[in-house]
């Protein structure tokens, strides 16, 4: 006895979109229904020719076919009619063919019945009146399951503009993660379909570039196309058909490689809500700035990252590189390089100690230099004092450094070394750069003059007596 059912998919709300849902949804259980009677089911019940000949089974002739020598032949729809009353008198074997037959025709009609129904139950309200339109003489419950959806295919079958919008509405979703490639490969090729069977597809190419537009997002999949390009190399090669078989090979391979991937080494959580308890401590204080995240290698990884350079250092041996995570390795200090460099600063600096000065310049007599900028030449130590090891400082010789004095692998020629030029020690200016300059003094800016005299000391005489009485001059 078949069981009351409620069908997940209705054309109540939107039926031009959910058509196709609703009539695979409807299959889907008509299949189960009556499968002890035949091996689709009570399929024969709702499907149309079209479909019932695609149903495996129904071919009578698959070898003839597979050959090519005759056409396809498809058997008959089941038809469970009520059997013919068997005589007071039949066999044995009659009545139990005619029982056989009357209960096949007993669990049709309730798989009809159950399937009208469900049909009438799912396809809303509207959709009833106009099968009421259309079956005038006939009430709703009258009608077969075939019926119901044949006219519901007719009326919303026809697709129109605003259909197929929505039928290409998924080709242009973009992928949000190459875990989920796999899905979005089906779900694009579903939709492909889909389109097409609407009788408004696309070429193979423009799916495949609609697709390529979809995981445009992702570098990893354009590092991957140039092997795809050179199997197919022609455009009519380039299809979803071809496409789809080379990245599923690469799957694995682009999961790891994508940075939102727990297995790439680069995932990233998800930032807390704002206005949430976390934003701060017990005691109130914000809390500390987070360091910046380690952006994700961009590299391939079939592609090695580039090696870092290491910083040289100095050793009882020589130069050498330390790394945490390799041994010691030896890198020769670039001598050459040195050299050259500082010859160059003592050139420029020489020159500009031999220029004219202004007073020259402005026909001035010069006075002579008395103190020649001999720091300045060439010859001319860049530090005061070297160190094999330290190489030129402000601070110490070789035999004053502690670390050279405490080690017994430094020899004495190491201690006593005066420059990097053939000793092998540090060629190292230590920082900062200051240069010896003579005092400044003061030139005269005229001619030389008579020097002046002293001044005579001022004379005083005597003051004269007041005039007596009756004098005249």
């Amino acid at each position: 006895m078949a069981t009351p059912f409620t069908l997940t998919k209705s054309l109540a709300n939107d039926p031009r979109s959910e058509l196709e849902p609703w009539l695979e949804a409807v299959e889907k259980q008509a299949r189960n229904l009556c499968p002890q009677h035949d091996i689709t089911g009570a399929l024969s019940l709702v499907v149309p020719d079209e479909v019932w000949k695609l149903v495996p089974g129904n071919i009578t002739n698959p070898a003839e076919v597979a050959a090519g020598t005759h056409p396809a032949v498809y058997r008959a729809r089941p038809n469970w009619d009520m059997p013919v009353q068997h005589a007071n008198n039949a066999t044995a074997a009659v009545v139990s063919i005619y029982k056989a037959e009357a209960a096949r025709f007993t669990d049709f009609s309730l798989a009809s019945s159950s399937l009208s129904n469900a049909l009438l139950a799912s396809i809303g309200d509207t959709n009833e009146t106009y099968l009421k339109t259309v079956f005038p003489a006939q009430r709703t419950y009258m009608l077969t399951p075939r019926e119901i959806v044949d006219t519901m295919t007719a009326k919303h079958g026809v697709a129109t503009s605003d259909d197929i919008s929505k039928l290409r509405e998924p080709l242009h979703r973009a992928l949000t993660s190459l875990s989920d490639l796999t899905g979005h490969m089906d779900r694009f090729l579903l939709a492909s379909q889909r389109l097409t069977r609407s009788g408004q597809g696309e070429k193979d190419y423009r799916y495949f570039e609609l697709f390529l537009e979809s995981v445009s997002s992702f570098p990893s999949v354009a590092l991957c196309l140039p092997g795809y390009y050179l199997q197919c190399p022609a455009i009519l090669q380039q299809s979803l058909a071809t496409i789809f078989p080379y990245l599923e090979k690469l799957r694995d391979h682009l999961i790891r490689s994508d940075p939102a991937s727990p297995f790439s080494g680069s995932a990233r959580g998800g930032n807390p809500a704002k206005g949430s308890s976390k934003g701060k401590n017990k005691k109130g204080n914000k809390p500390k700035q987070q360091q910046p995240q380690r952006q994700p290698s961009i590299y391939p990884l079939y592609l090695p990252p580039p090696q870092r350079t290491q910083r040289a250092r100095w050793s009882p041996q020589g130069p050498v590189a330390f790394s945490a995570s390799s041994d010691i390795v030896n890198t020769p200090p670039d001598y050459p390089t040195h050299i050259s460099e500082m010859q160059e600063i003592r050139a420029m600096l020489a020159a500009m100690t031999t220029s004219p000065m202004q007073g020259l310049y402005n026909g001035m007599p010069v006075p002579p230099d008395q103190l020649p900028h001999t720091s300045l030449l060439s010859s001319a130590p860049p530090r005061e004092f070297y160190c094999w090891l330290h190489g030129w400082n402000n601070t110490h010789h070789g035999g004053t450094c502690n670390i050279m004095g405490a080690n017994q692998a430094y020899t004495p020629a190491m201690r006593s070394a005066q420059g990097p030029d053939g000793t092998g020690g540090n060629p190292k200016i230590g920082v900062p750069v200051h240069y010896s300059r003579p005092p400044s003094r003061p030139h005269n800016l005229f001619h030389p003059c008579t020097p002046c005299l002293p001044l005579p000391l001022p004379t005083f005489s005597p003051p004269s007596p007041p005039p007596q009485p009756g004098y005249k001059r």
